[in-house]
């Protein structure tokens, strides 16, 4: 029977398919679910007994073309897909149970329970998440400054320009002719100038927000023997710069 109310769901899935879907025809991965639990005032109480289903789908791809990054990153989360084939979930014989977050929406001026949501089965429904200390010092380096600019502190920074500065020369690398310009990382005095270099550096080595935050702290500490962003001066954020990994 089809679920008739709102809520969050441990699911097991029943069936599953592949296709194109809706009017204009986007790939779409469908999972209809059968809902084993529901979590209700603190707990999860078993349903079973209500045979209670529901479908779910999964718009891999948007209208405009480009791919559903939500949807995709919480299809790899909750079942362990690769993320490069959606008809892996066809030719997967077994799925690990998951939640789902059914919610009423109009549809055709009538009401009907669809899936909002999929997550992992062993996510806290409505948890809240803490970011460690790297994450959080990088979220205040990129945003601290603007944010007290916001609320009127000192004055924002001038806005980045287009595109991402190109990195500092390779050691290799033949030395300028005389009067040349020096190079980005050498200009680099903002702090948005130098984590655009870094963050151009990480999405080149395919590295992850873990390993970009702790270099670019690690090259903060080593120009300034600290990690304070808002305490770097502009001739030493030419020289945070400077500590960019080689090769580029």
């Amino acid at each position: 029977m089809q679920a008739n109310r709102e809520g969050r769901f441990r699911a097991r899935v029943m069936d599953v398919g592949v296709n194109e879907t809706g009017p204009n025809k986007l790939c779409t991965v469908v999972l209809r679910f059968a809902l084993v639990e529901e979590y209700d005032k603190g707990e999860w109480n078993n349903i079973e007994s209500e045979e209670l289903d529901a479908v779910a789908y999964c718009y891999v791809e948007k209208r405009d073309g480009s791919l559903n990054d939500f949807q995709v990153a919480a299809l790899k989360e909750a079942f362990g897909w690769p993320g490069m084939d959606p008809f892996w979930f066809e030719e997967t014989k077994e799925f690990p149970p998951v939640q789902v977050t059914l919610e009423s929406e109009e549809y055709n001026g009538k009401d009907r329970i669809k899936v909002r949501f999929i997550n992992s089965y062993d996510s806290e429904p409505g948890g809240i998440t803490h970011a460690d200390g790297d994450t959080r010092r990088a979220l205040m380096a990129r945003l601290g400054h603007k944010l007290r600019a916001h609320s009127g502190g000192k004055p924002a920074p001038a806005p980045k320009p287009t595109g991402a500065p190109k990195p500092p020369p390779k050691p290799a690398a033949a030395p300028q002719a005389p009067g040349a310009p020096a190079s980005s990382a050498k200009s680099a005095s903002t702090m948005d100038a130098v984590w655009a270099l870094f963050a151009k550096w990480a999405e080149t080595k395919g590295a992850s927000q873990d390993e970009l935050n702790k270099t670019w702290f690690d090259a903060i500490k080593a120009v300034c023997g600290h990690e304070d962003a808002e305490k770097v001066t502009p001739e030493q954020w030419a020289q945070v710069a400077d500590k960019l990994p080689v090769p580029f």
